[in-house]
């Protein structure tokens, strides 16, 4: 079917917050859908009336009208009017939220909703407001302001002419509605397209992308499915993509500052214990060092090592460095002193001759 509009655009396309999918839907059970897209907070100043207390004059920032946007949800009812308690029983509902968005205007941040009129006669709303729950500071005499909203209920309409909203700016910012061209057929119509054959339904594009695997990455740029990103309150934040992605990607990390407390004693407990384990490690060998002497000098006797060559040994000993493997320590220690001693030698008696360093295969027995 070719799809015509009659639009009239004060500063927005209600079309470029609905999705192409959710536009199908709605066509397939009417065609030539009615939308009207309208801003429901903004930052400034509004004056909605509080249950029980009255009327009051609330200032909004960037947090809270994000939050309104955050806790919008596509299929919220839009009813004619507001009721005495806002409780919802008997209105009559008139429209449906089909799409949002978050939209800077004149360098003032609004959160959006597009809605969906079934019935074409109800063109005339042009205000709206919301229920919501609304978390905020009050300082007692009238005013307040805007912490965070946990709750958007539905949404109120009303014409200008009789109905003033709580946000000055909550009015309509666009419509179009999308209709058939009558002066052709339907089977005319899609002779023109693709050459006679027909476009193929949603319903058939979308069993297609399942079938082959098509990843919404190799059809839109990722800017389009994430959106747009801003850093808030030192939170990353996802608005204008995917619903459901956006969704996803600002879900929020569980506080683990409750944990910060419990790891730092962990970290306590493990640092005690490798000082204990140091500590042993080096008792061990404290005492392995203290007993080695006797060891040292037994195992030198396989060797035909020289007087003063057996004194430099007794003379090093506390740098012997003993380990589980005792007859290898011993050896490496006993093989070391003797290089040096040579070298000491060489260096202050340079006609020395040079000592052989091998075991007495007689003595071997002696040790072991």
């Amino acid at each position: 079917m070719i799809l015509q509009s009659k639009t009239q655009f004060n500063k927005l396309n209600p079309l470029k917050f609905l999705s192409t999918g959710k536009l199908d839907e709605i066509k397939l059970k009417d065609p030539n859908p009615l939308f009207k897209i309208f801003s429901v907070a903004h930052e400034g100043l509004s004056k909605p009336k509080v249950l029980g207390e009255g009327h009051y004059e609330i200032s909004w920032g960037r947090k809270a009208v994000q939050s309104v946007y955050d806790k919008i949800k596509t299929g919220l009812q839009c009813i004619s009017g507001h009721t005495k308690d806002n409780l919802g029983r008997g209105e009559k509902t008139i429209g449906e939220i089909v799409g949002k968005g978050l939209e800077t205007i004149g360098g003032i941040l609004n959160s959006l909703v597009v809605v969906y009129f079934p019935e074409k006669n109800d063109s005339n709303y042009d205000v709206i407001s919301m229920e919501a729950d609304l978390l905020w500071d009050s300082n007692g005499r009238g005013r307040g302001i805007a912490d965070v909203v946990t709750d958007v209920m539905r949404f109120a309409l009303g014409n200008s002419k009789n109905s003033t909203p709580a946000f000055d700016g909550a009015i309509e910012l666009g419509s179009i509605q999308c209709f058939e061209n009558d002066d052709t057929s339907e089977k005319e119509t899609q002779n023109k397209i693709k050459g006679g054959k027909p476009m193929p339904t949603f319903q058939e594009v979308k069993q297609f992308i399942s079938e082959n695997k098509v990843f919404p990455s190799q059809l839109f740029e990722l800017s389009d499915i994430i959106g747009k990103m801003e850093v808030k309150d030192g939170k990353i934040i996802f608005y204008g993509g995917d619903d459901k992605v956006n969704a996803v990607l600002n879900r929020q990390l569980p506080d683990l500052s409750q944990y910060e407390g419990k790891v730092k004693e962990k970290d306590v407990e493990i640092e005690r214990l490798k000082k204990i384990e140091e500590s042993y490690a080096n008792d061990k060998k404290n005492f392995m060092r203290s007993t080695a002497s006797a060891d040292v000098l037994e195992y030198a006797k396989k060797f035909n090592l020289s007087e003063k060559q057996i004194q430099w040994i007794q003379k090093n000993l506390d740098k012997y460095n003993p380990s589980d493997n005792k007859e290898e320590s011993l050896k490496l220690f006993v093989e070391e002193m003797n290089s040096q001693y040579k070298r000491f030698e060489e260096i202050l008696n340079p006609q020395i001759e040079n000592q052989d360093f091998k075991p007495q295969q007689n003595n071997e027995e002696d040790y072991l």
